[in-house]
């Protein structure tokens, strides 16, 4: 009873907002630096700012906090969520961080999505206001995993004419339909991040959150060769030696596909995933 009071005292204490701010920044550096999900699109680094200033916020103003209460767990919902699907995405690498941290101290920020979810649920499911807390908190969960299933639904509708498009690029891609969810699964592995891998080269350097679960809730009933490139990270944490896990052609004929469809639409960003691949991502030849 003792460890559980003191948990609730630092839970609640006003220097857990310092400590918030600063691994945040923190892991806003060692992002952009070495690479965990890679450039967000606009609305994925908006729904971040807006959900999670609130809870690593929250220890200032939680007691003077009236009409606007639904609104914050509402909010956490949403932070909740973002939460799992970050420690989801790192995939094995949650078990390797106690190993690797000694080699690399800022593998500790792996874990920050553990320590910010940890103090979602227990804001939100704590005190006798815990029944108003948690309908609101299920709404911003709701929020997340209603697009999420509406995503998925569209990703399996044109996953056939994509993976034709990819398997042969002069022809497959007339039946391709340009739209939001087919730009993304082109532009899977080489534009779009889809997975978490230590071990392979430059990453692609935009993240989707979107793509990357349609993909998840797809990968059960899609054939297994033919559905390399959406793999879920969790059980693929292959060391390939390749962009994002993908073969050499492979990569060459999601590229081609893509300009075939897309052609306004650049292929090489003007920024590399990271600053550790920079040079090797806006020099490589797939790209001229």
């Amino acid at each position: 009873m003792a460890l559980k009071q003191r948990l609730g005292r630092s839970l609640s204490a006003p220097w857990l907002v310092v400590l918030n701010v600063l691994l945040c920044a923190a892991a806003v550096w060692a992002n952009h630096q070495y690479q965990l999900f890679c450039e967000p699109v606009a609305w994925a680094s908006a729904v971040l700012v807006v959900a999670m200033v609130p809870v690593i916020t929250y220890n200032l103003f939680r007691e003077r906090i009236t009409k606007g209460r639904s609104l914050v767990f509402f909010l956490f919902g949403i932070a909740a969520c973002i939460c799992v699907y970050c420690v989801l995405f790192l995939g094995m690498m949650n078990w390797w961080i106690p190993f690797i941290v000694w080699v690399k101290p800022m593998a500790i920020l792996g874990y920050l999505p553990h320590f910010i979810l940890i103090q979602v649920l227990f804001h939100s499911f704590r005190s006798s206001d815990g029944r108003t807390r948690r309908k609101f908190f299920a709404m911003g969960v709701a929020l997340c995993l209603v697009p999420s299933v509406v995503m998925a639904i569209w990703f399996n509708r044109n996953y056939t004419s994509v993976q034709a498009a990819i398997d042969d690029p002069a022809h497959g891609t007339s039946k391709v339909r340009p739209s939001y969810i087919t730009e993304r699964m082109l532009g899977m592995h080489f534009k779009y991040h889809m997975s978490f891998c230590m071990w392979d080269g430059w990453r692609p350097p935009i993240h989707d959150p979107f793509i990357v679960v349609a993909a998840w809730l797809n990968s059960p009933f899609i054939d297994s060769e033919a559905a390399k490139g959406f793999r879920w990270s969790f059980v693929n944490m292959s060391a390939a030696p390749f962009k994002d896990h993908m073969a050499k052609d492979d990569l060459e004929q999601r590229v081609a596909a893509y300009r075939i469809v897309f052609p306004g639409n650049p292929t090489r960003q003007t920024c590399s995933c990271a600053e550790e691949y920079g040079r090797v991502y806006m020099n490589d030849p797939l790209f001229r």
